[in-house]
């Protein structure tokens, strides 16, 4: 594959896993602190790794979830 066609690819893989972070207020709702608490530390785990990536938007589309999250406790 050409160098293009790999980061398109990469591009649309991104767009899919930061279309499956969002949560609704009844999801969040219905979870319990553990299972907070470990959707959190998920989360925190992606985003240094997104980081690391130098993947800047996930990172920071995580980092609002876990805000999101936080806020809810």
């Amino acid at each position: 594959k050409s160098i293009r066609a790999k980061l398109v690819e990469r591009e649309e893989k991104e767009k899919e896993k930061l279309a499956m972070l969002t949560i609704s207020q009844q999801e969040l709702e219905s979870m319990t602190p553990l299972d907070k608490k470990q959707m959190v530390n998920r989360f925190r785990k992606d985003m240094r790794t997104a980081s690391r990536d130098l993947n800047f938007e996930r990172a920071a589309e995580l980092r609002d979830l876990i805000a999101k999250i936080t806020q809810e406790s």
